[in-house]
């Protein structure tokens, strides 16, 4: 942006999901069955799970299309804001995640996420997320 220059990077529309994508530096993360990132720079694709059963569950019931944003927060933290419906209660958790990238023995990038802390709130109405800011 500060020197007006631009490139198309043709990604795969079939890598991303209905949520919402964050940048951090040249990453491009976004959450669907599990955490994703993609560099700009070096076009190489990372992913891995959220290490926590409550997410895991949640993410592979399908459910997190409307139900989840994704927020950097600083250098390799995000908030991961998610409702799980509980019964006739629904809970919005905000989960803060430490990321991390790797490479296998392949070259296959990998990311590991685990949780630093989670606080969750009881709402009286259905929540669904169309998009976030960090405020």
């Amino acid at each position: 942006v500060a020197h007006n220059s631009w490139l198309d990077f043709k990604l795969n529309p079939s890598l991303f999901t209905l949520s919402q994508q964050v940048v951090a530096g040249n990453m491009l993360y976004w959450v669907d069955h599990e955490l994703n990132a993609y560099n700009l720079d070096n076009k190489m694709l990372y992913s891995g799970p959220i290490e926590d059963l409550q997410i895991e569950h949640h993410l592979r019931c399908g459910d997190y299309l409307y139900t989840s944003s994704l927020l950097h927060l600083a250098k390799d933290r995000f908030c991961l804001l998610w409702v799980d419906p509980d019964g006739s209660l629904s809970r919005l958790h905000c989960t803060i995640l430490q990321v991390s990238k790797s490479t296998d023995l392949n070259g296959k990038g990998c990311l590991s996420a685990s949780v630093l802390s989670c606080q969750s709130f009881i709402l009286e109405f259905p929540l669904d997320f169309l998009d976030g800011l960090l405020l």
